[in-house]
C-alpha cells in the first residue's frame, strides 16, 4: 500500500513533493532546443512554436498537458521573440516586428496590437510576461534600449519606462515588478522594471530611473555580471545568480539588503560539466521562485531547490540538452529538454517523457504524513489500515479518539487531506483517505446513537457541516479525477481548482468541447447548497451556457423543417436536455433550479443560422414574452400572434401586432398582412382600436399609423365592407362632437343604421345593451338636456364619483346652482334634479325615472343623495327621516347613518343606530365617534367577536382605546 510520504522530500523543516502528472511521448522532431514553449497554467495547453528557419515556415503545435496534439498550424507571420498563455487562455506571441499577436486555442488569429514606431523600427529583442491587476501584461525591450509595458492585453495601454542605460552588446537581466514601491509616490506606483547591467542594478519606472545599492552581509565575491534574476511571488524578495556561481537573495526595498548567499560553483562544475565544458556550462539555464522562501535553479539535466536557510535538494534527469534560456516572471520555461514554469502552487517540469509538478506539501497532508505526527486524523488513518489488514491493533488507535468531537475532527481532516491529493498521481492515497473518513463516520454514528456525555459534544450544525463537506469534496474529486484522464489532460490540484473557479473551468471545458464533463460540473454545483455568487451563477445558468456553446459549434444546416439533419439535431437536443436533468417543457425552471433558458439558446441558434432548430427550441420556452420576440425575428408572425392571443396579455398582444408593422422588421405585402390580422380577430380588433383611438378609458383622437406598411394595411382593412365598423365610427364621432344638435343627429343616424343591420357593437360591455336601444337612450338624454338648458333649469352641480374629502357617501358640490346639463349621465341628471328641491324639478326627476326606467333600489339611493344635497333643507331631511324610520326602509340603515354623518347630523344618526343589529350598531357607533358606547355594548353582550372588531377598527385611530379593549378581552377570556 502506498504511503502518504512516498513521493515527499524534506528541505529543512518543510516538505515538498514531486508529482508525475503525465507520461509524455513527444516526437523526435519536437526538439525543445528548436522551439519557443509556453505551458498553460492550471492544466492548460502547451504550445510549441518553432524558431525561425532559413527555409520554410515555422510550425505551431498545441498539445494538451498530457501531450495529445490539440492543433497544428504553420506560422507565417513575423519571427517570434516570446510566447505565453494569457489568463483568458489566449496564446500571446511577441514578434520582432513590434507587434503582439493573440491566437485562440486552435492557433487561429484573433487580434493584435503594436508597441509604436520605435518598436517597429528598431525591433523587439526581449519580452517578459507578468500579471498586473489580475490580468496578463507584457513588457518589451527594443533594439534602441527602450522599454515599453502593455498593462493589459484586452485594452492595451502602452507605458514608456524611463531608461538611460544603453543595453546594446552588454550583458543584462531584468524583471518587471507589478506592485508599487513602499514610500514612493511618483514613478514606482505602477509596473516598474528592475534591471541589472554588468555589475549595476537600476530601478526604472514611468518618468524616473535610479541606481540601486545592494548591501551584502557576507564576503564579496568577484564577478563580472548578473546571470539570472527572479522576483518572488509576493514581490518582496529578489534572487540574483552571479556569473561566478553565487546565488544571492535580497529584500526588495529602497535598497537591496542581501539575506542569503549560497555558492553553487563547485556543485555545478561537478554535476553540470560535459563536452562543452568551460565557464558557461556551470551556469543555470533558468531560475524561478518555487514559493516565497524557496528558489529553483535549472541546469542542463538537473534542478536544484534551495530555501533561505541554505538547505538544498537536487532532482536529476537523464537527458542531455543544449541550453537556451528564455524566462519570464509569470511563465518560466527554457528551450531545452526540460521546460519549467511557475504556477499557482508549485513548479511545472516538462521533459520529452514526463510532465511533472514540484510543490510544497499542503498543510492538510503534512499534518498526516510528517514524522512524529499524532493528530486525530493520523490515529483514524492508522486504525483504518490496521482494520483493513485484519489486525486487532485497530482498537488501540481508535481508543484515544473515541469521542464525538475528536472523531468529527479526524473525519474532517481526512476529507480535507484527500482533497489535496493530486488526481493524476495519488489516487491510491486519495482513496485510502476517503475510505478512512467513511470508516470514521461509521464510528461517529455509533457514538452519537449511544446516550452519554460524548454524544452531547457536537451540535446539529457541526454534523450538517460535516455532511456538506463530505458531499462537496467527494463530488468535486470525482469531477477532478474525470478531467485528469489522459485523453482530457486537465490534471488539477485542489488549490489550482479553487484558484481557477468553476466558471473558468466550465469555460475551459466548453472551449475544448468536453460537453459531458461540462454537464457534470454543473450538476456538481446543483447538488451543493453554496451561497457564493459564482457557484450560484454556474448552478443557474450553466446548462444554458453549455447548450449555447453546443449550438455555436454545429455546422450550418438547411432551413427546411423536414430536413434529415434538422430532425437529427432536434433528437440530439432532447437527449442532451434529458441528460442535463432539465425539463423538455421548461415549466419547472426556477431561479435556483438550474433550468435551461430555451429563449437564450434559440437566440444563439438564430445568430448561427439554425432557424429550424431555433423554432423547435421556442416551443419549449415557457415565457411567452421571450417566445414572441424571437418568433418575430424568425418572421413566424402567425405563430407569434397565436401565442400572444393565448397569453391574454393586452400589452403583449399589442406589441405582437405592432412589431410586424415597423419599417425594416417585416417584408410582407399589405394584403398578406391584413389577411394575417383577419385570421386573428382579437389582434385585428386591438389594432383597429389602437389606430382609431377607441380606448376603454374614454374617447381619444385617432392615431395615425406610422410607416408605409402600416398605412397601406389600414387602407386595405378599411376598403373591406364592414358596416358595423362604419356605424361604430359614427357613434364615436357623435360623442366627440361638442355641438348638441349635431351629436343628436349622428346618434339618430346610428340608430337607424343599427335597425337595418341589427348589430350589437356593445356586446363586450360589462352590462350588455342592444346597440339600437343604446343609441335611442343617448339621443333621448341629449334632447332632454337641451330642453333643460333652454328652460334654464338650475341645480347643484357635482359628480357622483367625486366625493368630498372625508365623506363616506355624499359627493362634493362644485357649484351651488348651475344650468349645465350636457354630458351628465342619467343617474347624475336624476340626482341633480332631486337636489334642486322645487316642484318643477321633482316632476322632471320623476319623468327621468319613468322614461329611462331606473330601478327602484337605484332610485332610492340616488334620491337619498339628492335630498341630502338639497337646498330645501328642512323638507329634504324630513323625507330622509321618514325613509329611515319606515317599517321597511328602502335602503340599508347604515347608508342613512353615513349620510347623516357626512351631513354632520350625529344625534339623528344615533337614533337610527338604535334600530340596527348588533354588529352594524357597533360599526356605526365607531363611525360617529362613540367608541365608549360601543365598548360598553359589546361588554354587556359579552361578545368576544365584537370586542375584536372594535379593537381592529380603533387600532389605527385610537391606540389607547384599542389597548383598553384588549385588556377587556383578556379579562373576559380568563
Amino acid at each position: 500500500m502506498k504511503q502518504l510520504s512516498d513521493d515527499w522530500y524534506t528541505l529543512g523543516p518543510n516538505y515538498y513533493r514531486r508529482l508525475i502528472l503525465y507520461k509524455l511521448a513527444l516526437t523526435e522532431t519536437q526538439n525543445f532546443n528548436n522551439f519557443f514553449i509556453a505551458v498553460g497554467g492550471c492544466g492548460g495547453l502547451i504550445a510549441f512554436l518553432q524558431k525561425p528557419k532559413q527555409a520554410g515556415n515555422s510550425v505551431l503545435i498545441i498539445t494538451t498537458a498530457a501531450g495529445k496534439v490539440f492543433a497544428e498550424n504553420l506560422w507565417k507571420d513575423a519571427p517570434p521573440v516570446a510566447v505565453s498563455w494569457s489568463d483568458s487562455e489566449e496564446l500571446v506571441v511577441v514578434q520582432k516586428s513590434g507587434y503582439v499577436t493573440m491566437l485562440d486555442l486552435n492557433g487561429t488569429f484573433k487580434r493584435r496590437f503594436g508597441f509604436g514606431k520605435d518598436a517597429e523600427n528598431t525591433q523587439i529583442v526581449e519580452a517578459k510576461f507578468f500579471s498586473y491587476e489580475g490580468r496578463t501584461a507584457v513588457a518589451v525591450i527594443t533594439g534602441s534600449s527602450q522599454i515599453f509595458i502593455a498593462s493589459s492585453l484586452e485594452r492595451p495601454r502602452i507605458l514608456a519606462i524611463s531608461t538611460e542605460v544603453p543595453l546594446t552588446n552588454r550583458a543584462f537581466v531584468w524583471q518587471v515588478v507589478s506592485s508599487p514601491m513602499s514610500g514612493e509616490i511618483g514613478a514606482f506606483k505602477g509596473p516598474w522594471v528592475l534591471l541589472a547591467v554588468d555589475k549595476e542594478i537600476h530601478r526604472m519606472g514611468v518618468g524616473k530611473a535610479m541606481k540601486v545599492e545592494i548591501r551584502s552581509q557576507g564576503r564579496q565575491n568577484s564577478f563580472s555580471a548578473y546571470h539570472k534574476m527572479a522576483i518572488s511571488p509576493d514581490e518582496e524578495r529578489v534572487a540574483f545568480y552571479l556569473d561566478n556561481g553565487l546565488l544571492c537573495a535580497a529584500n526588495l526595498g529602497s535598497t537591496l539588503d542581501v539575506c542569503m548567499e549560497l555558492n553553487f560553483s563547485d556543485r555545478a562544475a561537478t554535476l553540470g560539466g560535459g563536452s562543452n565544458g568551460g565557464h558557461v556550462a556551470t551556469l543555470p539555464s533558468d531560475m524561478v521562485w518555487l514559493d516565497n522562501s524557496t528558489v529553483a535553479l535549472q541546469w542542463r539535466n538537473f534542478v536544484v531547490i534551495t530555501d533561505m536557510d541554505k538547505n538544498v535538494y537536487e532532482i536529476f534527469y537523464p537527458s542531455f540538452v543544449h541550453i537556451q534560456p528564455e524566462a519570464s516572471q509569470m511563465y518560466f520555461f527554457v528551450m531545452c529538454i526540460m521546460c519549467t514554469k511557475s504556477v499557482v502552487d508549485g513548479l511545472r517540469v516538462l521533459t520529452p517523457t514526463t510532465h511533472e509538478i514540484i510543490q510544497r506539501v499542503p498543510q492538510e497532508l503534512e499534518c498526516l504524513g510528517r514524522i512524529g505526527a499524532s493528530s486525530s486524523a493520523v490515529l483514524l488513518l492508522s486504525a483504518y489500515r490496521e482494520w483493513e489488514a485484519g489486525s486487532g491493533r485497530a482498537h488501540e488507535f481508535l481508543r484515544p479518539i473515541y469521542s464525538a468531537s475528536r472523531m468529527h475532527d479526524a473525519v474532517s481532516a481526512c476529507l480535507r487531506s484527500a482533497a489535496q491529493c493530486a488526481p493524476a498521481s495519488a489516487l491510491d492515497v486519495q482513496r485510502t483517505l476517503l475510505e478512512a473518513a467513511h470508516f470514521g463516520r461509521g464510528f461517529l454514528s455509533i457514538i452519537l446513537a449511544v446516550p452519554g456525555p460524548g454524544a452531547k459534544e457536537l451540535d446539529c450544525c457541526a454534523l450538517d457541516n460535516l455532511s456538506e463537506l463530505t458531499i462537496q469534496i467527494t463530488t468535486i474529486l470525482r469531477l477532478l479525477n474525470s478531467i485528469a484522464v489522459e485523453w482530457i489532460g486537465m490534471a488539477l490540484t485542489w488549490k489550482q481548482f479553487e484558484y481557477l473557479g468553476p466558471s473558468n473551468l466550465l469555460n475551459r471545458l466548453l472551449a475544448r468541447k468536453h460537453y459531458p464533463l461540462a454537464v457534470e460540473l454543473v450538476r456538481v454545483y446543483q447538488k451543493l447548497s453554496s451561497k457564493i455568487p459564482e457557484h450560484i451563477q454556474v448552478r443557474t445558468t450553466g446548462m444554458t451556457r453549455i447548450l449555447r456553446h453546443w449550438v455555436k459549434s454545429l455546422p450550418a444546416q438547411s432551413t427546411n423543417h423536414s430536413d434529415t439533419n434538422n430532425s437529427m439535431l432536434t433528437r440530439r437536443l432532447f437527449e442532451i436536455i434529458s441528460r442535463c436533468g432539465g425539463s423538455v417543457s421548461g415549466s419547472d425552471r426556477s431561479d435556483g433550479g438550474g433550468g435551461v433558458s430555451f429563449a437564450a439558446v434559440a437566440e444563439t441558434a438564430i445568430e448561427c443560422g439554425h432557424l429550424a432548430l431555433a423554432e423547435r427550441l421556442l416551443e419549449l420556452e415557457p415565457r411567452i414574452s421571450a417566445q414572441i420576440a424571437l418568433l418575430m425575428r424568425l418572421r413566424r408572425y402567425g405563430h407569434a400572434l397565436t401565442r400572444a392571443v393565448q397569453s391574454g396579455d393586452a400589452d403583449l398582444l399589442l406589441a405582437g401586432v405592432l412589431q410586424p408593422l415597423q419599417e425594416g422588421e417585416a417584408r410582407m405585402e399589405p394584403t398578406a398582412l391584413s389577411l394575417l390580422l383577419r385570421q386573428h380577430p382579437i389582434a385585428l380588433a386591438l389594432y383597429r382600436q389602437y389606430l382609431e383611438g377607441s380606448g376603454a378609458g374614454g374617447v381619444t383622437a385617432p392615431r395615425q399609423p406610422r410607416g408605409k406598411l402600416a398605412s397601406q394595411t389600414l387602407a386595405v382593412l378599411q376598403q373591406e365592407d364592414d358596416p358595423a365598423l362604419a356605424i361604430h365610427r359614427t357613434v364615436l364621432e357623435a360623442f366627440s362632437s361638442k355641438d348638441a344638435a349635431h351629436r343628436s343627429s349622428l346618434l339618430l343616424k346610428a340608430r337607424d343604421s343599427y335597425q337595418q343591420i341589427k348589430a350589437d357593437f356593445l356586446s363586450y360591455c360589462y352590462v350588455p345593451f342592444p346597440a339600437l336601444q343604446t343609441c335611442e337612450e343617448a339621443a333621448k338624454l341629449l334632447n332632454f338636456h337641451r330642453r333643460l338648458e333652454e328652460q334654464q333649469v338650475t341645480a347643484p352641480y357635482f359628480c357622483l364619483d367625486n366625493r368630498a374629502p372625508g365623506s363616506h357617501v355624499l359627493p362634493q358640490v362644485l357649484e351651488a346652482s348651475a344650468f349645465r346639463w350636457q354630458g351628465a349621465s342619467v343617474n347624475a341628471t336624476y340626482t341633480r334634479l332631486v337636489a334642486a328641491g322645487s316642484q318643477l324639478t321633482e316632476r322632471l326627476a320623476d319623468q327621468v325615472r319613468r322614461e329611462f326606467k331606473i330601478p327602484e333600489k337605484r332610485v332610492a339611493y340616488l334620491r337619498l343623495i339628492g335630498l341630502a344635497l338639497s337646498t330645501n333643507t328642512d323638507a329634504a331631511w324630513a323625507e330622509i327621516e321618514r325613509m329611515a324610520f319606515a317599517k321597511r326602509p328602502p335602503l340599508q340603515l347604515d347608508v342613512f347613518v353615513k349620510v347623516h354623518v357626512d351631513a354632520g347630523r350625529l344625534q339623528r344618526a344615533a337614533d337610527i343606530i338604535e334600530k340596527m343589529p348588533l354588529e352594524q350598531r357597533i360599526r356605526s357607533l365607531i363611525l360617529i365617534g362613540q367608541s365608549q358606547e360601543a365598548i360598553d355594548l359589546a361588554t354587556q353582550e359579552r361578545s368576544e367577536p365584537m370586542l375584536c372588531l372594535i379593537q381592529r377598527l380603533l387600532l389605527k385611530t385610537d391606540r389607547a382605546t384599542a389597548d383598553q379593549v384588549g385588556r377587556i378581552r383578556s379579562q373576559l377570556s380568563s
